[in-house]
Parts: C-alpha cells; sequence; structure tokens
C-alpha cells in the first residue's frame, strides 16, 4: 500500500514541475513579445521624427505655395470682387435705411408733415378743404387721426424702393373716383372704414398698401390726391 502511495506521490510531483515549467516558459516567452513590441514602437518612433516631420510639413508647405495662393487670387477677379461688394453694400443698405435720410424730402414732394420714426417716414397730408366737423363743432382736420397718413419704408427693399401703407381719409364723394386710381395702379386696399361718428361731411376711411420706386409711388399717390379736395 505505501508502494502504491509513493509512486502516486512521486508522479504527481513530476506534474507539478511539468506545470510549473511550462508557466515559467510562457511567461518568459509573454515578456519577450512585450520587449518586442516596445522596441518595435521605439523604432517606429525614432524614424517619424523631428527631421521627418519637419520635411513632411515643408512639402505640404511648398505644395500650398505663393504660385498656388497667387493662382486662387487671380481666379476671383476685380471685377468679382467689385461685384460682391456692391452687393455686400446694397444688401446693409437695405436692411437699416434710417428714415431720417430722406422723409423730409418724401414729405415736401406729397405737400405733408414728415414724421421719421426708425426706419419708417410718416407722411401726414392735412386736409386744406373742407373743415371737418365733429357733433360738437370742433374743427377735426387738425388731428391726425382725421387726416391722409402716408408711412414708407425701405428696409429690405431693392436700392430707390420702398413699401408703402397709406391711410385716406376721404368724402364720401371721393371715395370711388380715388378706388379707381388704386385700383389702375395694382395696389392692395386692405380696410375701408370711418374713425368718428357724427361729424359732417361724413369722411370714410381707406386703408391699403404698395410697393415700387419711391418716384413712381408719388406719382401715383399724387394722381389719387387730383381726386380729392384734400390738398
Amino acid at each position: 500500500m505505501n508502494t502504491v502511495f509513493n509512486k502516486m506521490r512521486g508522479a504527481l510531483w513530476l506534474v507539478g514541475m511539468a506545470l510549473l515549467l511550462g508557466g515559467s516558459m510562457l511567461f518568459s516567452q509573454a515578456q519577450t513579445g512585450l520587449a518586442a513590441s516596445q522596441a518595435t514602437k521605439a523604432a517606429t518612433s525614432a524614424a517619424i521624427g523631428p527631421a521627418t516631420k519637419a520635411a513632411t510639413k515643408a512639402a505640404t508647405s511648398a505644395a500650398i505655395g505663393p504660385a498656388t495662393k497667387a493662382a486662387t487670387s487671380a481666379a476671383i477677379s476685380p471685377a468679382t470682387k467689385a461685384a460682391t461688394k456692391a452687393a455686400t453694400s446694397a444688401a446693409t443698405s437695405a436692411a437699416a435705411s434710417p428714415a431720417s435720410a430722406y422723409c423730409s424730402g418724401l414729405a415736401q414732394q406729397l405737400g405733408g408733415l414728415p414724421i421719421p420714426n426708425g426706419d419708417v417716414c410718416d407722411v401726414v397730408v392735412v386736409r386744406k378743404t373742407p373743415i371737418i366737423k365733429g357733433s360738437d363743432g370742433m374743427n377735426l382736420n387738425r388731428f391726425t387721426l382725421m387726416n391722409s397718413v402716408l408711412e414708407f419704408s425701405k428696409t429690405g427693399m431693392p436700392a430707390n424702393e420702398a413699401y408703402v401703407m397709406g391711410d385716406f381719409a376721404l368724402l364720401e364723394t371721393e371715395m370711388n373716383n380715388v378706388l379707381k386710381v388704386v385700383t389702375k395702379n395694382g395696389w392692395t386696399v386692405t380696410g375701408i372704414h370711418n374713425h368718428m361718428i357724427l361729424e359732417s361731411p361724413k369722411t370714410t376711411f381707406m386703408h391699403w398698401e404698395a410697393r415700387g420706386t419711391i418716384d413712381k409711388l408719388v406719382t401715383q399717390i399724387d394722381e389719387a390726391f387730383a381726386q380729392t379736395s384734400i390738398k
């Protein structure tokens, strides 16, 4: 019995030694592989060193050199640059056109009173005749809300053009003739109503809007006013 046990113990000892030697060999191989990997990395880093990086940078700079830059600049001709500058300038002008720059002259053309407000120019055209009287006999021609008001804005419009929103204060006898002019000129009527009650003579207000060059709009507005006794 002891003999069998001793043989088994001897066999187990041999197996243990084999496993121990095998593990040591594997660990040694792993260390060798790690060292080889680190050596390869160091060699690669040395191969792509400062000199190589500098050479690559110089080659890239040379490829996009003065000649290439000059060719690019030449491709964008003076005419193209001038057109771009003009377009930018026009866009900037259209984006912000202060009414104070043109409101007084516009009001003078229309025979009205200028009221610039930011980028909107209000022109109030006061009725000369007849005098509109309230129910208490007050002269209503003195008040803005009983007169014709024109509001111009150049913001967002092409050069020398404007958007105008108008409100004509009309006698009942003037309404149809003014409406004919408005329709002929392609304006959009946005409302017709009364501001007061019991005034005399009766006054009706026509709201409208239009777009176009300043000169064209002034001519058309004067054509409408010619159908009234406002001016």
